[in-house]
């Protein structure tokens, strides 16, 4: 049988407090870990989206060039910066500077019965914090024209994000 002696009594208390505040700090640093991986996992998530989102605008744009090409009605669409929806036959002018286009620029709807991004809001609409403009710029060839398809968005955190997609189009159809 061993004895404690006098002095030593409270060492096993000591040594179960200390081993007591490693595990709550080894915890701590893994709730944070997690609470660190979901939140990037949130900003990855919108990235896709905001990438998305505007290579389906310059595709929109795309068929609304083509479209009027097929139809003779010329290549350009003029320039400055437009707002397309995935269904638009024409593109609406916001503005021709940028900064003011992003301020006047709607944001966009998620719609979940047709799992589409529109301008359009209510009848289960979800609003979204994503916003797109569309850049269109005549180059120094009349017969090429240059698109920017340019989401933006605010995360939660305060954060302000933007995926710029550029593409340029040739006309097909030379008179």
């Amino acid at each position: 049988m061993v004895k404690n002696k006098k002095g030593e009594s409270g060492q096993m208390l000591a040594e179960t407090m200390v081993a007591l505040a490693m595990v709550v700090i080894g915890l701590l640093g893994l709730m944070a870990l997690l609470s660190y991986a979901i939140g990037l996992n949130k900003v990855i998530a919108d990235q896709y989206v905001a990438t998305y989102l505007a290579a389906e605008g310059v595709e929109v744009v795309k068929n609304i060039i083509d479209g009027k090409v097929a139809d003779g009605q010329g290549f350009g669409a003029g320039e400055g910066y437009f707002e397309v929806e995935w269904n638009s036959a024409e593109v609406s002018l916001i503005s021709a500077a940028e900064e003011e286009a992003k301020s006047l620029t709607r944001s966009l709807s998620f719609d979940p019965a047709s799992k589409r991004y529109s301008y359009q809001s209510g009848g289960g609409a979800e609003n979204t914090p994503f916003k797109r403009i569309i850049r269109l710029q005549q180059s120094d060839s009349p017969e090429k024209i240059a698109v920017n398809s340019i989401v933006f968005w605010k995360a939660r955190a305060g954060g302000t994000f933007e995926i710029n997609l550029e593409d340029a189009f040739f006309n097909w159809k030379v008179q």
